[in-house]
């Protein structure tokens, strides 16, 4: 058995991997065919779908977004790029269309996550192995999606997706398109990527701030990188930077922003907000650092180690690379903190738990570097190539092992709605994916019944895990009651007391 396992080639645990990670996604993507719209993806929208019904035109629903946009910039926030994107919302144009949600959030941010890993692990750390990095890969993807802390609001709700979720695969998609200026010899290279990363920082600026923050502090870190080792460079880095930049100073510069803060309790002030943010970090790191994390990160840790040991790389700074890791993960719970005074919004947590994740595997893999390139006096007394022959004769082993555990974990945990996969799945199996639709459906049906202006709605029977439960309330005056009385020009919209 044991001559067996050796023998597994690192292709076929890549292709382990891709498996794994296509096969837990497969449910989620399935359950997004009873999806609907929800909470304020009525609000942001109706102006638009009243243009759309009324004109059946896209572009006239186009120039309707943007007006939105422009109106909300003045008296609500200063999001130009979410708002416009929001109020586009695709159920306005096809109220069945809802199962595109979460094929766009997990499609975009996957793309996202793993374009800018090849970058950080085979640019940046210069990982050897055709098959490692796919391995890896795969590997945080499979782990990513199946323990979000909020799937609902990460996958499935369009609005708090596309504002969180969206966005941050944009300022990823950014960050690797400056990556590649960096790294590439061709000039023409260079100004293709950095064309790309300047559209992108435009978009990206009109988001959500605590990725705004994130991307400010990390294009920082690239130009002063560029200034200081590739100064040939620092004009096709400094133009994406100003661009975002730009859009980031028009998004909280806003006259909106002001409007919008008066109506919430104010928070804390500036160094309060930022020693919070590195104890929260602290909190939330140790809450999001589950059995299954800990599985992953042992199943990748052999082929990093293998992947590393042969970089050309110099690895001189761990505790520097970890330090600034950290402080951009805290950095993240700054600005609700310093808007709000609170941490813990779902949907934010979302993105703060993945960069936490990509962080945890990047400083991983440069500690594993730095210990295969220390010093001639380690290596002169056989320490690490004694350590790369135990990793070469019982890497393989170890994988196997601890992939068999995951498996293991994320089938036959006792809970089915730890893991995000395994709940997708268990609420189609049960049928309550398909009554909670039917139900929404009867729901709609009424909603457009002109013959109706009060309309009453019975409590939803089923409903699955990973849906949100927010919903209409027998309140009339409920948000979403008048968000959606007005979304179809009702006099009133009520739940059934239960």
């Amino acid at each position: 058995m044991h001559s067996l396992i050796r023998k597994i080639s690192e292709k076929q645990f890549m292709w382990f991997a891709v498996v794994l990670f296509i096969g837990s996604i497969v449910p989620i993507l399935l359950l997004g065919r009873y999806n609907v719209m929800r909470a304020d993806d009525y609000s942001y929208g109706l102006e638009v779908y009243d243009t759309w019904i009324k004109t059946g035109s896209f572009w006239e629903a186009v120039k309707c977004a943007a007006e939105h946009t422009k109106k909300f910039y003045f008296s609500w926030q200063g999001t130009y790029a979410s708002c416009f994107l929001m109020s586009m919302c695709p159920m306005h144009f096809n109220f069945e269309c809802a199962f595109v949600v979460p094929l766009i959030m997990i499609g975009s941010l996957s793309t996202a996550i793993y374009l800018l890993g090849q970058q950080v692990f085979v640019k940046w750390l210069g990982m050897r192995g055709k098959y490692s990095y796919p391995y890896i890969g795969c590997m945080f993807l499979f782990l990513f999606w199946q323990v979000l802390c909020a799937p609902s609001e990460g996958i499935y709700w369009y609005n708090g997706a596309l504002h969180y979720v969206f966005m941050q695969a944009f300022m990823f998609l950014m960050l690797t398109a400056v990556s590649g200026i960096i790294w590439t010899d061709s000039k023409r290279n260079a100004v293709i990527w950095c064309i790309l990363a300047s559209l992108d920082g435009l978009l990206v600026g009109g988001g959500n701030l605590v990725t705004g923050l994130q991307a400010q502090i990390m294009l920082i870190l690239l130009l002063l990188y560029t200034f200081l080792r590739n100064r040939k460079k620092i004009i096709y880095v400094a133009i994406p930077s100003f661009c975002f930049t730009a859009g980031f100073l028009v998004n909280i510069l806003a006259p909106g922003n002001m409007a919008r803060g008066s109506g919430f309790g104010g928070g804390y002030d500036v160094i309060e907000s930022i020693m919070l943010s590195f104890y929260n970090a602290m909190v939330y790191m140790g809450e999001w650092t589950s059995l299954m994390v800990i599985l992953v990160w042992l199943s990748v840790v052999p082929v990093m180690w293998c992947a590393v040991r042969d970089s050309q790389k110099q690895f001189r700074y761990p505790g520097l690379v970890t330090l600034g890791i950290y402080c951009i993960i805290s950095a993240m719970f700054t600005p609700t903190l310093f808007a709000l005074g609170e941490v813990g919004i779902l949907r934010i947590n979302n993105i703060i738990q993945l960069v936490y994740y990509f962080g945890l595997f990047s400083v991983t893999a440069y500690w594993l570097g730095w210990i295969t390139h220390r010093t001639k006096y380690v290596q002169k007394y056989g320490v690490v190539d004694g350590a790369k022959d135990k990793v070469r004769q019982h890497g393989n082993a170890i994988v196997v092992v601890v992939l068999a555990a995951i498996v293991m974990v994320w089938v036959f945990t006792v809970d089915k709605n730890t893991y995000t996969g395994i709940s997708a799945l268990r609420s189609i199996v049960k049928g309550d994916a398909e009554t909670f639709y039917e139900e929404e459906m009867e729901r709609r049906e009424m909603f457009l019944d002109d013959g109706m202006s009060y309309v009453i709605v019975d409590v939803h029977t089923a409903r699955p895990h990973l849906f949100s439960d927010i919903d209409l309330s027998w309140d009339a005056d409920y948000w979403i009651n008048q968000s959606v009385t007005h979304y179809y020009h009702k006099k009133k919209v009520v739940r059934r007391v239960k």
